[in-house]
């Protein structure tokens, strides 16, 4: 129905006010989304001057607010593949729809037309707001476009450019690529702190390339952890006596990440790999269990801790670890044993690297002790041998 609606009014009404209603047709609560051809493809006429048309829609949406103008305007702009009408429009109307942009340089970077892609990227940079997240997307394509014309400068440029406007833990590490890295760590801790509070709930789903750069208290307190302030964060979580994992959410990841910044051997191991895939997604980091260790690595070496505050650190841990384990396993949650078990596995290995215990197997043997009579607690124990 909403086709043929659409049909008749393509055919009698023109200019404005015929993309005005079709605009409306279209963008109906209730609509299932209809692209171009599809409108095109229906009535038993022939649709007559639709480059007149496509013009004036595009003029249209230019001057029409909101996400879904924006869609239906990138889609206007590729509905004859043409990639310099997209350009042209995103230079044209980024101050209405900087997505404009970010389409554009995905569609260049994935034709590979990379010299283009990292000049409308730059282009995006300059213009758009410093705060708003787009941009950080926008210099993630441009630094991929620059890192294959081996414009290095450049793909230092949108690392910044990305933590900026788009503070996630992904950007993050990408400052430790930077020749002055231990600086640019160092300053995060300043730069998130004056970012404004992340808002619970977001109502507005027609406006989302214009939000802008915020951050809930945990990703603020996690990127101090990150920038080097640990006695910051360690002081913070010794507010926090509740057991790990019954309290303040922060001290159940940032107990793990001690337990990963403390550890001194540089092999790969298991419980390290099951360990950062249990908190990741509390970091909201986006890639992988193994990449996220592989930019724990890299970022280690830019970040230095007394030997006091180590000590301090580990028997931090090690209460943790304790308090954990007999609530979890003294009280019989059996569903938990293996988090207690991994967590004990864990902080092993981070004693094992200082030199404090043999093995690995000596504190799970421990635990296993203590808990002799728990019999699907202690095979947890030994899977992770």
């Amino acid at each position: 129905m909403i086709l043929h609606a659409v049909y008749a009014t393509y055919q009698t009404e023109k200019g404005h006010n015929r993309a005005r209603m079709i605009y409306d047709y279209l963008t109906r609560d209730y609509m299932q989304p209809i692209n171009l051809e599809a409108v095109f493809r229906i009535g038993p006429e022939e649709h007559t001057g639709i480059s007149d048309f496509i013009e004036e829609w595009r003029q249209f949406l230019l001057d029409t607010t909101g996400d879904q103008a924006a869609t239906l305007l990138l889609e206007a702009c590729l509905y004859q593949d043409d990639l310099d009408h997209l350009v042209e429009t995103a230079h044209v109307g980024y101050k209405q729809h900087p997505i404009l942009y970010l389409n554009a340089c995905a569609q260049l970077l994935e034709r590979e037309a990379f010299s283009m892609c990292e000049t409308v990227g730059l282009s995006a940079l300059n213009v758009l707001p410093e705060n708003l997240i787009i941009r950080g997307e926008i210099a993630n394509l441009t630094r991929a476009a620059a890192a294959k014309l081996a414009h290095q400068d450049i793909v230092d440029q949108c690392y910044k450019a990305a933590f900026q406007s788009e503070s996630t833990l992904t950007n993050f590490f990408n400052l430790c690529h930077l020749p002055e890295s231990k600086e640019n760590i160092q300053a995060v801790a300043t730069y998130v702190t004056q970012l404004p509070e992340q808002e619970v709930f977001d109502r507005d789903n027609n406006h989302q390339q214009w939000k802008t750069n915020d951050l809930s208290q945990k990703n603020k307190d996690i990127l101090h952890f990150f920038s080097g302030k640990f006695d910051d964060i360690y002081e913070q979580c010794q507010t926090d006596k509740e057991p790990l994992g019954w309290g303040h959410d922060l001290k159940e990841v940032v107990v793990p990440l001690f337990i990963l910044l403390l550890n001194q051997d540089n092999n790969l191991s298991k419980v390290q790999q099951l360990l950062s895939s249990r908190i990741i997604y509390q970091l909201e980091y986006k890639d992988t269990a193994e990449n996220f260790l592989a930019d724990v690595a890299l970022w280690k070496h830019h970040v230095t801790i007394e030997k006091e505050a180590v000590n301090r650190y580990i028997s931090w841990l090690k209460e943790e670890v304790d308090k954990k384990t007999e609530t979890i396993v003294g009280e019989g949650h059996r569903k938990s044993y293996d988090k207690a078990a991994l967590l004990i596995a864990a902080l092993a290995e981070t004693l094992v690297s200082h030199g404090l215990i043999n093995s690995k197997d000596t504190l799970l043997d421990h635990y296993k002790q203590v808990h002799s009579r728990k019999t699907a607690f202690k095979r947890e124990c030994d899977a992770l041998k």
